[in-house]
């Protein structure tokens, strides 16, 4: 069986740590691959890097990496606009991502931005003036991002193996809007037991990141 990588198991049972250590990896840029001109990454780094993507849009998905101060270095081009990022296979973590081609762009300038603007609210509002001012484009419509994401994870691999700890969700991206005006939730709903009912809600409300969050019960959901 094809493996991209096998990990150490890390046990954690706090939702809300996790959350934070979700968003913490997103700002410091920790799970970006050193990018390199001379790196060809393999067949089956290429399959794992589409696996978020919904089947009949993994064919034409391009591929890429990043580095920490936000450059993009591509390796396949995209033929329906959405890119996805090679996994780190040096760390413990499997996170691999995939947006829209333009929205890319507009990430790796909020990582750019990061290496010299610690506060988050300062980032937010220098990002935000460069998309007001033109320097940056957002799409003209909401777009799609799918992700696959496990702190904990023992192996991925491409024929759909996957440690029992994998989340998979995905989020639909609509820049500055807010909760309120798309009638959504701004928090995971929980159940009379306290679980998550799996109710879409808002992410970021009224930001250049408001996204509406699409999470699942299990894995293959």
């Amino acid at each position: 069986m094809p493996q991209l990588k096998r990990k150490s198991v890390r046990q954690t049972n706090n939702t809300m740590n996790r959350r934070a250590i979700i968003w913490a990896l997103f700002l410091l840029g920790m799970w970006a691959i050193p990018a390199s001109a001379q790196y060809a990454p393999s067949e089956s780094e290429i399959q794992v890097a589409k696996l978020p993507l919904p089947t009949e849009l993994r064919e034409g998905a391009g591929i890429i990496s990043w580095n920490y101060v936000g450059n993009i270095t591509r390796y396949r081009s995209s033929t329906n606009g959405m890119s996805c990022n090679l996994d780190d296979p040096s760390d413990e973590v499997v996170n691999i991502k995939c947006y829209n081609d333009q929205f890319w762009e507009i990430i790796a300038r909020y990582r750019e931005i990061g290496q010299t603007v610690p506060s988050r609210a300062e980032r937010d509002s220098i990002l935000t003036a460069d998309i007001t001012a033109g320097r940056l484009l957002l799409p003209e419509v909401p777009t799609a991002g799918y992700r696959i994401l496990d702190l904990e994870s023992s192996m991925i691999s491409i024929d759909g193996q996957k440690a029992p700890t994998a989340r998979k969700w995905q989020s639909i991206h609509f820049p500055f809007r807010t909760a309120e005006e798309m009638g959504l939730p701004t928090g995971e709903e929980k159940n009379a037991d306290g679980m998550e009912s799996y109710v879409p809600f808002i992410m970021s409300s009224g930001t250049w990141w408001s996204h509406v969050m699409l999470v699942h019960e299990t894995f293959d959901d």
